[in-house]
């Protein structure tokens, strides 16, 4: 083999090693808008995308999906006034029948506690069960804070 088809199969190899490494780091893309207005001019609210039931009024607003896989989290605060539009958009259910989010490992502010045994958690949110293009979508309102974590989850 001469020296030309040496590298040029090298060059092949690493053309594919860092174009499935750049997959690897492509993987979860995340976004963030100040305001659903900025969302929604951003093309956000769209299907399959964020839910339309965000309220006009929310604000801080981060989505991060899992292009591989499908999953989706997404935070924003609400003022609380749209407190109960936000938990009638979808219907009210207990934690036991809640599918927990998969795991947010690199989503530096989704919180731990909806991780893990959702009967605790259940002792500052309310969960709902929203309707999702694709999957199942599931929303944890804080009663205290004006926090609200919905997630999807692809079967």
């Amino acid at each position: 083999m001469t020296t030309e088809w040496r590298w040029l199969r090298l060059a092949v190899f690493a053309s594919l090693t860092v174009a499935a490494g750049c997959g690897l780091v492509n993987r979860h893309r995340e976004t963030h808008w100040a305001t659903r207005a900025d969302a929604v001019a951003d093309g956000a609210l769209t299907p399959g995308r964020l839910p339309a039931w965000i309220p006009p009024g929310a604000h801080d607003l981060k989505e991060r999906r899992d292009t591989r896989q499908g999953g989706l989290w997404v935070r924003f605060d609400i003022t609380p006034a749209d407190r109960d539009a936000v938990l009638h958009a979808c219907t009210s259910v207990p934690p036991i029948e809640v599918t927990r989010p998969a795991s947010a490992r690199g989503v530096a502010w989704w919180p731990t506690m909806l991780q893990g045994d959702l009967g605790r958690a259940a002792v500052q949110f309310d969960f709902a069960r929203c309707t999702a293009g694709g999957g199942e979508g599931w929303l944890a309102v804080h009663r205290a804070m004006p926090w609200v974590f919905y997630w999807e989850v692809r079967r």
